[in-house]
């Protein structure tokens, strides 16, 4: 669509449609001393991995991408403000450190490196003319209504780590990952339990588990598959689990594998999973889908659902933290 047309037909469905809710952020919550940051006239350089191209944008419209990608617009305005919130607060910091290992830009929009962000054309195209105006505006709203705000811990900004559906609980960061981090404590959740992707079912194939794991079929394996079938030719064995369930380590055969490698060479939504053998393959049974560090998305619209703020849902998440408004 020519983007004359295209500005012509926003401006109409604009003026037609509803008004949409302006989020009411921390509306009686007092905020904590500035963080001195310099933010004024901030440009983000954002490598777009689909085209190769670094593209160069205001902070707040980069934000506007990054809640549109990470989070349906359809979410209560209160989620979507809690997002933006931690996507600027994330965004932040990265540049703080100015440690980008991408050449000319500050992040990319790969969502398993740093944050996903989609520019207008693409989220044009995803939503369509129906939908494009409202959704852009409601989400635009969240930002403005946020501005400056970010998430700090004894005064410094924090690593915001967010994921899809925690399955219940999220995790400590030393049971994902290997540092313990104060404020990335786990935490009940049961506001998640809707999400597309609270359980999911996948079957790998004997061929395929023993190429993605660099196994032998060969090899003698190992005894002791617990309560499993058994009936494959290798067996599985739970050898740690985190506190919430998640496989910290799982024996495959004869060899050991972290819970997460698991999860991304066979492609599993978690690492909290359940497994059958049978003749053909395995079938994983998970539940959740991201690391389940930090903020659960679903999670988070689960509280919106419930009324809480933006800061509260926050503050669930992410332990012992500050919302601070950002020096200009």
């Amino acid at each position: 669509m020519p983007r004359k047309l295209l500005g012509l037909v926003m401006v109409c469905l604009i003026v037609a449609s509803i008004p949409a809710l302006v989020v009411s952020v921390l509306e009686s919550e007092p905020l904590s001393p500035p963080v001195q940051i310099k933010t004024s006239d901030l440009m983000v350089r954002v490598l777009n991995v689909k085209s190769g191209k670094v593209e160069t944008l205001p902070l707040d419209d980069y934000l506007v991408g990054v809640v549109a990608a990470e989070m349906p617009a359809v979410f209560e305005p209160s989620a979507l403000a809690a997002q933006a919130i931690a996507a600027r607060t994330y965004t932040l910091k990265r540049i703080r450190q100015g440690k980008s290992s991408h050449p000319g830009a500050d992040l990319c929009s790969d969502p398993a490196h740093c944050q996903a962000w989609k520019g207008n054309d693409e989220l044009w195209r995803e939503w369509g003319v129906l939908h494009y105006a409202g959704y852009h505006r409601k989400i635009a709203e969240a930002v403005e209504s946020t501005r400056g705000l970010v998430v700090t811990y004894q005064g410094e900004l924090i690593d915001p780590v967010y994921h899809s559906t925690c399955g219940g609980a999220t995790e400590n960061s030393e049971d994902v990952w290997v540092y313990k981090v104060p404020y990335l404590r786990g935490v009940a959740c049961g506001y998640c339990g809707g999400a597309p992707h609270y359980q999911d079912e996948v079957t790998v194939s004997w061929d395929d588990l023993y190429k993605k794991l660099g196994l032998s079929p060969a090899v003698p394996v190992a005894s002791g598959a617990g309560k499993s079938k058994n009936s494959g030719p290798a067996t599985i064995q739970a050898f740690a689990h985190s506190p919430t369930g998640r496989i910290k380590t799982l024996v495959v055969g004869q060899k050991r594998f972290a819970g997460t490698e698991i999860r991304s060479r066979l492609g599993l939504a978690s690492t909290r999973f359940r497994w059958q053998l049978n003749s053909d393959g395995v079938t994983f049974y998970t539940q959740g889908y991201g690391h389940g560090v930090g903020m659960c998305q679903y999670g988070a619209q689960g509280l919106a659902r419930a009324g809480k703020t933006p800061a509260e849902i926050l503050q669930y998440y992410y332990q012992g933290v500050e919302i601070q408004r950002m020096g200009s």
